[in-house]
């Protein structure tokens, strides 16, 4: 693991003061954990090792080292995430903007809003794209059909989960790209709908196989 990826692992874990480096052993596998461990926040896993290796405490001493350095940066990092914050929820609000609001703005403040929604609307198309194709592959030839809605209902509820880890989005967004591609999956092909044609299957004579 490198500097940055355990620096993420400390943001999303919502480090606080009480955070520390602690090994855990797992006797029956002869494994050792190295965890980040705090108070009133989620803990996080970091790597194993074998508990009497050099690796093990050379990791344990590089990690405590990373923590201290996290510290340090803390208050760069928030103010970070307060920019994030303010600059996502401007997103926010261009994407929920009647057409009529966005004509009334300054023509930067304009271009930047069009430029938001453009890339949304890139987004909201491969997503349907993805997603229709997903719910017409659950549709297969020998699915019984309350088999095909509850692998339609899976697709849709890990669409739900994943949406918002391409970028800010809204409610109507989620809902728009679910109900487009429920009706755009009614007119495409499923992976496996059609059975092979048996004249394009290539005969081949035993002596012919490769192994």
């Amino acid at each position: 693991m490198n500097k940055a990826k355990f620096f993420e692992i400390m943001r999303e874990s919502r480090v606080n003061v009480t955070a520390h480096i602690k090994f855990i052993t797992f006797t029956d596998s002869g494994r050792t954990a190295l965890v980040m461990n705090q108070d009133r926040a989620p803990n996080a896993f970091l790597s194993f090792h074998n508990v009497d290796s050099k690796a093990f405490r050379e990791t344990w001493d590089k990690y405590e080292r990373w923590l201290n350095e996290y510290f340090m940066t803390l208050d760069e990092i928030i103010e970070q995430d307060h920019a994030d914050a303010i600059e996502e929820d401007r997103e926010i609000q261009v994407l929920l903007a009647e057409s009529d609001e966005i004509t009334t703005l300054e023509e930067t403040e304009k271009k930047a809003a069009i430029e938001i929604i453009h890339d949304a609307a890139l987004v909201m198309n491969a997503e349907i794209d993805d997603l229709s194709q997903k719910l017409a592959d659950r549709r297969c030839y020998w699915h019984e059909p309350f088999l095909i809605h509850r692998q339609q209902l899976s697709v849709l509820n890990q669409y739900k989960l994943d949406a918002f880890k391409n970028g800010p989005r809204i409610v109507q967004h989620v809902v728009k790209v679910m109900v487009i591609s429920k009706r755009l999956a009614l007119k495409k092909t499923g992976y496996a709908e059609k059975e092979p044609d048996p004249s394009a299957s290539v005969q081949l004579d035993e002596c012919e196989i490769p192994f």
